[in-house]
């Protein structure tokens, strides 16, 4: 009787020893999991929410656009290229914040996806670049002028190449009174800058002259 009493307690503290270091192991394995587990998840969290914001600030302002990917800018802002070549040839830009309220200067502009604006300020604040090369339909009477567009009835438009690599500039000039009824270039007095450099050039309605003063 007294080694079965004696069995029996030693089975008992055991029992008790084995069943208080598996509750205690249990409790701190699975507390310690649950804390890794959330610190790893937090920590992944916040890793991807600065990844993105990076991403995000980048293209929001001074980022690069265009390129043989195509990189595009965020909603707030437009591809900037210089010159203003839309991009052509892989042509690299800049992500420029789009303006705020703009004037109303009637000075219509060519935008890079084709359609005129009312001037350079509009076309940027709707998130599109001037197109130097045009290829807008002009406005009624109107001559295309790089990307700007001039009244062929009373103006022509002079070019000035820019050979330094930077945008050329592009000018609408008063109409001598002898060409108003003419497209043949010699209407131009030899005293017109440029005048030995014209062409003709077509617009909608009317066709008319533009002149190109090569850079020195």
């Amino acid at each position: 009787m007294g080694a079965r009493l004696w069995l029996g307690c030693l089975v008992g503290v055991c029992l008790a020893a084995c069943g208080g270091s598996t509750t205690s192991g249990a409790g701190a394995g699975t507390g310690g999991s649950a804390g890794t587990g959330g610190r790893a998840g937090t920590g992944g969290s916040a890793g991807g929410s600065s990844g993105s914001a990076g991403s995000a600030g980048a293209a929001g302002g001074g980022g690069v656009c265009g390129g043989v990917h195509g990189a595009t800018c965020a909603a707030t802002s437009f591809c900037d290229y210089t010159p203003d070549s839309c991009g052509r040839l892989d042509q690299q830009g800049t992500c420029r914040p789009r303006p705020g309220n703009c004037d109303f200067l009637d000075d219509p502009v060519c935008g890079c996806d084709g359609q005129v604006y009312g001037n350079k300020c509009a076309a940027q604040h709707a998130g599109v670049d001037p197109s130097e090369g045009g290829g807008c339909v002009p406005p009624q009477n109107n001559i295309p002028c790089g990307y700007r567009f001039c009244d062929g009835t009373t103006s022509y438009c002079q070019v000035a190449i820019d050979d330094t690599g930077g945008p050329n500039s592009f000018t609408c000039k008063p109409l001598p009174d002898a060409c108003k009824k003419t497209l043949d270039c010699s209407c131009f007095p030899a005293t017109v800058p440029c005048s030995d450099m014209c062409s003709n050039v077509f617009g909608n309605g009317l066709d008319g002259f533009v002149l190109t003063c090569p850079g020195g």
